[in-house]
C-alpha cells in the first residue's frame, strides 16, 4: 500500500471511492472547493493498491479565534473500499489513518484534530488513534407554528447583512470565523444558498446569523453572540421566522455543541424539542487540547460539522 498527497488529477476517483463508501453523491465542485480552491492549509491523503485510489482522508486546518498563532485541524471525508477496515490494528485503513492522523499533528502550530464522529469512525478514533470523547452533538426542531409562541423584544431589530458585518468574536472560543472563513464556508459554497442577518439591541449589534433553506426547513448553520445576550437568541429566531410564510418553511433545525451557551435555554425553551441522531454521532479530539485550550469552551454549530 503506497500513502501520499493527493492532488487535483485524483479528484474523479476520490469522488468515485467516496460516493461507493457513503452511498450518496460528492460533486465533484464540492471536493474542488473543500480542499483545492481555499485560502486554508488542507491535507489531502490516499493510499493506492496496484494504482487505484483504496483509501482517502482529508483535513482542513483553521485559524483558532483564541490564539492568531495556533491552528484547529478539521478532518473530512475519510472513506476506504475495503470492507471491515475499521476494525483489527494491521488492516490497511487503520494503518493508513494512523500515518493521516500523524502528519495532522505534526503539522505547524496545530494545537489539536477535531472530527465529528459516526458509528464506524467512531470506533476507529477511539480505539486505534485513542480519541478523547470532546461534546455530544444536539439538533433540535421547531415546528413553525410554534416558533409564534416565543416572546420578543420590541427594542431588538433585525436586518438581513452580508458577511463585512459580523458580530466581533472576543467572546467566542473555535474556528476563527473571519470575513475569510465566511466568504470561504457560505459565499463560495459550490450549490448551498445562504442568507445573513444582524440583530441590534438598543442601537448595539448583538447577534449575526447565518441561515438556509431546504425542503421547506430553515435551517440556522451559525451563529454569534456577544456574550451576557445569549437569552435574545430565541426571540431572533423568532424575528428571522417572521420574515417566512408557512408555505416557505414548515420547521426550524439548530445544530450545536451541548456546551453551547444558548444550548440550555433552547432546550429549556419548550418549543425546540431534541432529534435523534444516529448512533455514537459525537466529537471527539486527538492532540495537546488538554494543555492549550479549555475543552469545556470550545463550542461549534453546522458551520464545523458540515465541512
Amino acid at each position: 500500500m503506497n500513502i501520499r498527497k493527493a492532488t487535483i488529477n485524483d479528484i474523479t476517483e476520490i469522488k468515485n471511492l467516496l460516493e461507493s463508501s457513503f452511498k450518496k453523491e460528492f460533486p465533484i465542485s464540492l471536493l474542488k472547493w473543500k480542499y483545492f480552491n481555499n485560502s486554508f492549509h488542507t491535507m489531502n491523503f490516499v493510499a493506492e493498491k496496484n494504482r487505484k485510489i483504496i483509501c482517502h482522508y482529508g483535513a482542513i486546518f483553521f485559524p483558532y479565534s483564541k490564539n492568531s498563532d495556533s491552528l484547529i485541524c478539521i478532518p473530512c471525508d475519510a472513506a476506504s473500499n475495503i470492507k471491515d477496515s475499521f476494525f483489527g490494528k494491521n488492516l490497511p485503513f487503520v494503518k493508513f489513518s494512523q500515518y493521516v492522523y500523524n502528519e495532522f499533528i505534526k503539522f505547524n502550530n496545530v494545537e489539536f484534530v477535531f472530527t465529528f464522529t459516526g458509528e464506524r469512525h467512531y470506533r476507529l478514533a477511539k480505539y486505534i488513534i485513542n480519541g478523547k470523547d470532546f461534546m455530544p452533538i444536539i439538533k433540535m426542531k421547531a415546528l413553525f407554528n410554534h416558533i409564534s409562541q416565543i416572546t420578543y423584544f420590541n427594542s431588538l431589530k433585525v436586518e438581513e447583512t452580508t458577511i463585512d458585518n459580523p458580530i466581533p468574536e472576543k467572546n467566542f472560543t473555535g474556528i476563527k470565523k473571519s470575513r475569510e472563513f465566511l466568504n470561504w464556508r457560505y459565499i463560495k459554497h459550490p450549490f448551498k444558498t445562504y442568507k445573513f442577518f444582524k440583530f441590534s439591541f438598543l442601537n448595539e449589534d448583538i447577534i449575526f446569523a447565518v441561515i438556509r433553506i431546504y425542503n421547506q426547513t430553515l435551517f440556522i448553520d451559525d451563529f454569534q453572540i456577544i456574550s451576557g445576550f445569549e437569552h435574545m437568541f430565541l426571540p431572533a429566531i423568532t424575528l428571522i421566522c417572521k420574515k417566512f410564510t408557512k408555505k416557505q418553511i414548515t420547521d426550524v433545525v439548530i445544530h450545536f455543541s451541548a456546551n453551547h451557551p444558548v444550548a440550555m435555554l433552547v432546550r429549556n425553551s419548550g418549543v425546540f424539542k431534541d432529534v435523534d441522531l444516529e448512533p455514537f454521532l459525537y466529537s471527539m479530539y486527538f492532540g495537546n487540547m488538554q494543555i492549550n485550550i479549555p475543552v469545556e469552551k470550545f463550542t461549534f454549530t453546522m458551520a464545523e460539522m458540515e465541512i
